[in-house]
């Protein structure tokens, strides 16, 4: 691992080097070049213009023990170089001697090619490039760009599109998508949301289709979002408590006891034309409930001899 972070150190030092030739020659090329452009007053290693105000004439404007560019201004003085690429002080006004850097292997190539430097994780208000500032990323592990590794970022910030790796040799969009991921603590790459389109996944949404039943004890997970469900979780057009899915014997009407006498014959009473099955429609029928196709009575009266 050492070879290879020394091998990619050389190698974006060459670019580095190369940017910075290109640059000098298009100042000298055209006439704009001025001593002071190039003013290092505290012998660190970065030119004035670079510093921020105060830093100027301080090599070591955060006093944690390291020079704020890649030259020692003091010889054999206390201050020091970092000695890992790209050689400077990533935070010039917060000491931070360690320099982390969780975001560098992300985006640092680009900051060092503009000839700035990619803020250290003591200075960074978003360590891991994500687009979620560290102090709202609270679910999620802010030095961590994708922390369920499934190639979606945590937040709406494409985090690697300015990687590198010692394969490529240069600047690559890495793997890793913008989000911001529905499930980020929770692999999937699919990022499926349906039927509820509420912004959280269904890899981690306890109820993909919103209808208020928890998809452990959900009978039909996928209802038509905003649809009248029963305790089961599915589909109830007539709101009597018992779904469609249940075997309500009058789905598009209420009938929550759910008789059907005589005839038995599945469809509930509520809806039955004929609940005795005599072939006479219960709006006519003497005897509603007792079977009696001749419909004889005797007395004349509103009622079927049958019955």
């Amino acid at each position: 691992m050492t070879a290879i972070r020394s091998a990619l150190a050389s190698f974006i030092l060459i670019l580095v080097l190369a940017a910075a030739a290109y640059a000098f020659a298009s100042i000298i090329e055209s006439g704009s070049f001025s001593a002071s452009a190039t003013n290092d007053s505290d012998g660190d290693g970065l030119w004035d213009v670079k510093e921020p105000s105060g830093c100027q004439f301080d090599p070591d404007c955060d006093d944690d023990g390291l020079s704020d560019g890649a030259l020692d201004p003091d010889g054999a003085g206390p201050i020091t170089v970092w000695t890992e690429f790209p050689y400077y002080d990533n935070c010039t006004q917060v000491p931070n001697p360690g320099q982390e850097n969780a975001d560098f292997v992300f985006v640092g190539l680009s900051y060092v090619i503009n000839g700035l430097i990619e803020p250290g994780d003591a200075c960074d208000d978003d360590d891991d490039n994500d687009g979620i500032l560290d102090v709202n990323e609270t679910l999620t592990d802010p030095t961590d760009p994708d922390s369920d590794d499934d190639d979606i970022s945590d937040g709406p910030t494409d985090a690697d599109q300015y990687s590198w790796t010692i394969e490529t040799g240069g600047p690559i969009d890495g793997p890793i998508e913008a989000g911001p991921d529905n499930c980020p603590n929770t692999p999937n790459y699919d990022q499926e949301d349906a039927p509820d389109q509420d912004g959280i996944g269904n890899a981690c949404d306890p109820d993909d289709d919103n209808d208020g039943v928890p998809d452990v004890s959900d009978n039909c997970p996928d209802t038509t979002l905003g649809a009248p469900v029963a305790a089961d979780g599915c589909d109830d057009p007539d709101g009597d408590g018992i779904s469609t899915q249940a075997g309500d014997n009058c789905p598009n009407t209420a009938n929550p006891n759910q008789l059907d006498a005589p005839d038995q014959d599945g469809i509930g009473d509520a809806c039955d034309p004929d609940d005795d099955n005599d072939t006479v429609l219960d709006t006519s029928d003497n005897c509603q409930f007792v079977a009696n196709p001749g419909q004889e009575n005797f007395d004349g009266d509103s009622q079927g001899d049958a019955c």
